[in-house]
C-alpha cells in the first residue's frame, strides 16, 4: 500500500503537514531555504505590518525582537519545556514581499504562509492585499497580538470586522485566523469567522509563567539586566493542554480546518494532534532544540504508523479521536478497570506500591523479590500507579467484568 503524507488544507496541497512556525530563523531567507530543502512542508514568515522594521533580515536582525529563552529545571534535570520573553516587532511589508517572491520562485511545491498583524481597516486591507499579490500561499492574520498590544480576539464584533477586511484584501488567497485557544464562546467565534470569510483557524496554548529563579541573586529566569517578566511557556510539557484545547475547537470546527501551534516534539505527538482534529502542525521549540533534521523523524515515524495501521493518507486520521470524547456526566458507569503489570518489563522499583499505599488503597503488594501483585478487589482503577511507573508499557489499566 502506498502511503501519502501529503495533506489538503484550504484547497491547497501540502507535501506533508509539518510547518515551521514563525521562529527567529524565519526572518532569515537563507535559513528558510534550508528548511524547505530539508523537507518541511511549509514555513510561517514572521508577522508583517505597514510600519514594520526595515533592513536586511539576518540572524542579527532577529535579535532585535528581544527574544530570550530559558529551559525549565526539575530535580536537577532540564525538562523539554521553555519559557521565553518576546516583544513583537513586525517585519516591514516590503521585506516580506521580497522573501515571498524569492521563495516561491525556488520552492514552488512548498507553501509559504505569510504572517500579518494590524490594528485598523487600512492596515488589514492593504497588508493582506499586498501579501496576496506577492504570491503568499496563505495569510495567517494574528488576532491575538498586534501593534500596541491591540488584541482583536478580545472583541467578537471587532474580530468579525477585521476578518472581513482581511478577506477582502486577500482576494483569492486563503486566510488563516490565529487565536489563543483559551478563548471562550468558541462556537460563536467559529461561526462569526466563517461568515466573515475565514478559511481556517490557527490555535495555540501559551500560558504565562516563570521558568525558575536564580537562588544566588534571587532574579527570575530569563532576565535582562537583572529584570524579568512573565514568560510565554511552551515546549513538550504543554502537550496535554494543547490536546485538550484542540479537542474543544475540533468538536465545533463547523468546516473550518485547524492548524495547531506548539506542544509537539516527535512523530507520536504529531499523530495525536492530527487525531484530535489538526490538519497542519506548527513546530516552534522542537525545531530550535532538535534542529532542522527533526523533519526526517516526523516523516518516517508517521509513515511507519500509517503503514502499520493500513491507513493510506494523513487526511484520513484527522479528527478520528474526537467521537470518543464526552462530558464527565456522560461517562459510562458500568465499566470497571484495574491495574495490571507486565512482569517482563517490571524493574521492581516499587513506585506503584508507594503511590497505592499512600492513597490508602493497599491494592498493590510486594513479595520478597519486590515483584508487585495487584488485588483486583481493592483496586479502584484510578491509574496513578500507571502514571508513576517509569517504564513505558509496564503498567496499564485493563477492563474487567463487574
Amino acid at each position: 500500500m502506498e502511503i501519502n503524507l501529503g495533506t489538503n488544507f484550504c484547497g491547497l496541497s501540502f507535501p506533508n503537514p509539518f510547518v515551521v512556525s514563525h521562529l527567529p530563523p524565519t526572518g532569515d531567507l537563507e535559513i528558510i531555504k534550508q528548511y524547505f530543502t530539508a523537507g518541511w512542508g511549509a514555513v510561517v514568515l514572521q508577522p508583517t505590518s505597514l510600519n514594520g522594521e526595515t533592513g536586511p533580515k539576518t540572524a542579527g536582525a532577529s535579535r532585535q525582537r528581544m527574544l530570550y529563552y530559558r529551559g525549565v529545571d526539575c530535580e536537577e534535570k532540564r525538562m523539554t519545556d521553555l519559557g521565553w520573553i518576546e516583544v513583537l516587532q513586525p517585519v516591514a511589508l516590503e521585506v516580506t514581499e521580497r522573501m515571498i517572491g524569492e521563495l516561491k520562485d525556488r520552492f514552488s511545491d512548498r507553501r509559504v504562509i505569510a504572517g500579518m498583524v494590524g490594528s485598523n481597516r487600512d492596515e488589514w486591507l492593504k497588508v493582506s492585499r499586498r501579501l496576496s499579490q506577492a504570491g503568499a500561499d496563505l495569510i495567517e492574520c494574528d488576532f491575538s497580538r498586534g501593534p500596541q498590544d491591540l488584541a482583536v480576539a478580545e472583541d467578537l464584533k471587532q474580530m468579525e470586522r477585521a476578518a472581513r477586511y482581511v478577506r477582502e484584501g486577500a482576494r483569492n488567497t486563503p486566510v488563516m485566523i490565529k487565536l489563543p485557544g483559551s478563548l471562550k464562546d468558541r462556537a460563536a467565534i467559529v461561526e462569526t469567522l466563517k461568515d466573515a470569510g475565514a478559511d481556517s483557524l490557527t490555535v495555540y496554548y501559551e500560558p504565562k509563567g516563570i521558568p525558575g529563579i536564580n537562588l544566588t541573586n534571587f532574579v527570575p529566569f530569563p532576565n535582562v539586566g537583572q529584570k524579568s517578566t512573565l514568560c510565554v511557556m511552551g515546549g513538550a510539557a504543554t502537550k496535554p493542554y494543547t490536546l485538550g484545547m484542540l479537542s474543544e475547537w475540533g468538536r465545533i470546527g463547523q468546516g473550518l480546518p485547524l492548524c495547531v501551534q506548539g506542544g509537539a516534539y516527535n512523530w507520536r505527538d504529531s499523530v495525536e494532534f492530527i487525531l484530535m482534529g489538526a490538519s497542519l502542525l506548527q513546530f516552534h521549540g522542537a525545531v530550535l532544540q532538535r534542529g532542522i533534521g527533526l523533519i526526517d523523524e516526523l516523516k518516517s515515524g508517521v509513515n511507519d504508523y500509517l503503514a502499520e495501521k493500513m491507513i493510506s493518507s494523513v487526511d484520513k486520521l484527522v479528527g478520528k479521536s474526537l467521537p470518543f470524547l464526552t462530558e464527565p456526566e456522560q461517562l459510562p458507569r458500568s465499566v470497571r478497570v484495574v491495574a495490571a503489570v507486565d512482569d517482563k518489563l517490571c524493574t521492581r522499583c516499587g513506585n506503584c506500591f508507594r503511590v497505592c499505599s499512600g492513597l490508602g488503597y493497599q491494592a498493590i503488594s510486594l513479595n520478597n523479590q519486590r515483584k508487585p501483585a495487584i488485588d483486583k478487589k481493592k483496586c479502584v482503577g484510578d491509574g496513578l500507579c500507571v502514571a508513576a511507573c517509569p517504564v513505558v508499557g509496564c503498567m496499564s489499566l485493563r477492563r474487567i467484568s463487574k
